[in-house]
């Protein structure tokens, strides 16, 4: 694994020991698969790095990977999610996909017309569909 994913797990695995055996077989980039406990759509969450030292994390679902600028944000990512404080939305417009963000769960949404939208929590409690 590259010195930049090795920090990264380092990290998480001092924030979140019950992990390790969740990181992913011996690669160069990190990736880590914590599953739900949950019966939630999203399924889980998966961190993972990049070649240009970027940082990611997604849910089992296409399309909701989203970039995460430094291990704080990514830190406060994950336990925002874990407390369902913080959301995913996924939009689609005629059945195609065109964007993924995280919203806080007491945030106000710009709804498009012509645009549907998934939101999905870790618990599941929160999901709706709009």
């Amino acid at each position: 694994m590259d010195c930049f994913s090795l920090m990264i797990k380092d990290k998480l695995l001092k924030e979140f020991p019950e992990w390790e055996s969740y990181v992913g077989a011996d690669t160069e980039q990190l990736e880590i698969d914590i599953p739900s406990k949950f019966e939630s759509e999203l399924g889980g969450i998966v961190i993972q790095t990049t070649e240009d030292k970027s940082i990611w994390i997604r849910n089992y679902l296409p399309c909701t990977g989203y970039w995460v600028e430094n291990f704080s944000e990514l830190l406060l990512l994950i336990k925002g999610i874990f407390l369902d404080e913080i959301l995913w939305i996924i939009e689609n417009e005629n059945g195609e996909w065109v964007g993924t963000t995280l919203i806080n769960r007491d945030s106000e949404m710009k709804l498009n017309p012509g645009i549907s939208y998934k939101v999905l929590s870790w618990s599941g409690s929160l999901d709706r569909e709009f």
